[in-house]
């Protein structure tokens, strides 16, 4: 498949990047001039920014599919989630690109009966603790869903180095408790293949080791 990738620089963007060159997959990933994003086989890197509009469609276009894998590195980061997501989605629509992936998270959003109450627990608390950012990716998700596209969220809970599960488990209701994790090379693996496979699309689909 020809990929573009938003937020390759990051940890989670680069297990994606590094799964995606060993399945011979080309991809295009924005990063600032000022990350380090490794070279690979496959991988064309343009440096620009997510706040302009044509870095995003010169990142968008000839893609099959649009993976937005960034966030905040901290709970002092300035929000900026909901804004460049929908300048990624007004790209995508430019260049004619339906299929997007958007990494959120367990506890962002309004919170089914599938999630636990412990995790209820921690989402009020950051919610508290760092409500511009909780808001921010709560607009993200708003963004998304009122999109026409093709668009899946994806929602892990805590995230681990580890490498690729036996098993990864993934669905819109499915259990999510305080001791729910996944690992970062797993999450990469799930959104590859359902990049491919589209089996969850506009949905909000929460993933699991």
């Amino acid at each position: 498949m020809r990929l573009a990738v938003f937020g390759g620089s990051g940890r989670t963007g680069g297990e994606l990047l590094d799964l995606a060159s060993a399945r011979g997959w080309s991809v295009r990933a924005l990063v600032r001039p000022a990350s380090v994003c490794l070279s690979r086989p496959g991988l064309e890197i343009l440096c620009g920014a997510l706040e302009s509009q044509a870095d995003l469609l010169a990142t968008a276009e000839g893609a099959e599919a649009v993976l937005c894998v960034f966030g905040p590195r901290s709970t002092r980061a300035v929000p900026f989630c909901a804004k460049a997501t929908s300048g990624i989605i007004s790209a995508m629509r430019s260049a004619g690109t339906r299929r997007l992936l958007c990494l959120t998270g367990a506890m962002v959003g309004n919170l089914p009966a599938n999630v636990s109450f412990g995790m209820r627990g921690m989402a009020a608390l950051y919610r508290r603790q760092c409500p511009a950012l909780a808001e921010d990716a709560l607009g993200q998700e708003r963004v998304v869903m009122a999109s026409d596209l093709d668009w899946t969220l994806v929602k892990p809970p805590r995230l681990t180095n580890g490498g690729v599960p036996h098993r990864i488990r993934a669905d819109r209701a499915l259990r999510i408790g305080l001791l729910s994790q996944v690992s970062r090379r797993g999450l990469a693996a799930f959104m590859l293949d359902e990049a491919g496979a589209g089996r969850h699309i506009r949905q909000r689909v929460y993933v699991s080791d």
